[in-house]
């Protein structure tokens, strides 16, 4: 039951709840990928505890209690209806642990220890919490800066998956556009912007049939384990990866779904070509975020972008793409240092006279024969060059 307290500065009531009365949000975009999927308050918590942990908060709270300063922050969408906490998941997952909530069921080893250690340090039990709690849709509205201010632009940010998925589900649920957002949040560098528009490039995908987070060979991190999410958006800041995906060269206005339909084929390559595909058997073309700038570049070129298409290391594609006089400087350059370094080698003394022989031979029958047939085809060249520039 809830004990109506004071009115908070901020318009916002702090009441005193008791935790079995609290909710998890299971929408909440701090699950990531998994936002939406649980279907009951146990499996909520079990995830919070197998995902971001959860036995920090718990020796804090065994120790010291629930700490009134900082309130759990919460909404109550319907007035009489049971409050779903927004902010201090982690907390309320702890309390109900410590506590052996039955949503706890699964927990019970992590209930007996630390009970076992509040026990020790003679504090005492606690069952009801401080929770800031907004009411309905407007309620809602203006839960969202704070947020936002502190998951998306603040000192405690979510991950990128986590903040795209928050994002998308405030403009579904309160009827802001992302602009609103951005603004709402103090976003200046189109971070949200670029966020959401990953998010509805991987939902369009996977509803086309084009992309399925399971098949990718690359794990993610954080809320969103199955790929990494980064790589998304990251890939979409490159103007010839945009055009290749059948995206617009600008984000405003911001589609529902940003891949042009006669482009999905070639947008679910480009999922191929970051993360592979487990179930096709094609290893992924890239092996390092840092090779963005490489794929953009060989992307925009057709023949480059076949190759990719095939199953190709981007690194290889690159190397073929280079032209030819500079691949032939940089080889001859890597010879030439080969050589001196292996000049520096022959000193008498240092060889066995048979090893010497055998050396020679190697040299007489392949190196020389090798840098001469170099020399002659590139005299060649010159001279047919020169002979078209006569004519």
């Amino acid at each position: 039951m809830a004990k109506a307290a004071a009115e908070s500065s901020s318009e916002h009531k702090t009441e005193e709840i008791a935790i079995a009365d609290l909710l998890f949000d299971l929408r909440n975009p701090r699950y990531g990928a998994k936002a939406g999927a649980f279907n009951d308050q146990k499996a909520a918590l079990n995830h919070i505890v197998a995902t971001f942990g959860v036995q920090d908060v718990l020796s804090s709270l065994a120790v010291n209690g629930f700490f009134d300063t900082e309130p759990l922050v919460g909404l109550r969408e319907k007035a009489g209806e049971t409050v779903k906490v927004l902010e201090g998941n982690r907390r309320l997952a702890a309390a109900l642990i410590l506590s052996g909530d039955a949503r706890a069921a699964d927990q019970k080893s992590l209930t007996d220890r630390f009970g076992a250690l509040r026990q020790s340090k003679g504090a005492k039990p606690f069952s009801i919490v401080p929770v800031i709690v907004y009411e309905g849709k407007e309620g809602l509205r203006k839960v969202l800066p704070y947020l936002g201010i502190r998951h998306i632009a603040g000192a405690l940010p979510w991950d990128s998956y986590a903040k795209a998925a928050w994002a998308e589900q405030t403009a579904k649920s309160s009827g802001l556009t992302v602009p609103d957002i951005s603004q709402m949040i103090g976003d200046d560098s189109d971070t949200v912007a670029r966020l959401v528009e990953g998010l509805r490039f991987v939902n369009q995908l996977e509803s086309a049939g084009q992309f399925l987070p399971e098949q990718s060979q690359r794990r993610g991190r954080g809320s969103n384990k199955e790929y990494p999410f980064s790589w998304i958006y990251t890939a979409l800041g490159y103007s010839p990866i945009r055009r290749f995906a059948g995206l617009k060269p600008e984000r405003s206005p911001l589609a529902e779904e940003p891949i042009a339909k006669k482009k999905i084929d070639d947008a679910g390559a480009l999922m191929t070509m970051m993360f592979g595909n487990k179930i096709k058997g094609v290893a992924a073309a890239m092996s390092d975020s840092r090779e963005f700038g490489d794929l953009a570049r060989a992307i925009d070129r057709p023949e480059l972008c076949e190759r990719l298409r095939q199953g190709q290391r981007l690194s290889a594609v690159v190397e073929e793409g280079r032209a030819a006089g500079d691949r032939i400087s940089e080889g001859l350059v890597t010879a030439t240092d080969s050589l001196k370094k292996i000049s520096g080698l022959i000193i008498e003394g240092a060889l066995e006279s048979d090893t010497a022989l055998k050396l020679h031979k190697l040299c007489r029958e392949q190196t020389l024969p090798t840098a001469r047939k170099i020399s002659a085809d590139l005299l060649a060249v010159a001279a047919g060059s020169d002979s078209e520039a006569e004519e």
